[in-house]
């Protein structure tokens, strides 16, 4: 209650210019980036692909924030 659903992980691109689309889909919603956090919509769900070849869905997640 009052806090913000948020996820923390390891930048999945190499260099400066970020790249979304192999491992971030959002289904509904939208997202915004800056300075290395990602923020959704209040209506945004999809599922992250990890390097393992993991899936992880979400829905209400507010921010991903990358180290």
């Amino acid at each position: 209650i009052g806090g913000t659903d948020a996820i923390e992980m390891k930048q999945p691109w190499l260099g400066d210019v970020p790249i979304f689309d192999w491992w971030l889909h959002v289904t509904s919603g939208s997202f915004t980036y800056s300075a290395g956090t990602i923020t959704f919509s209040a209506d945004a769900s999809g599922f992250i692909d990890l390097a393992d070849g993991t899936i992880c869905t979400f829905q209400n997640l507010e921010q991903i924030h990358l180290t």
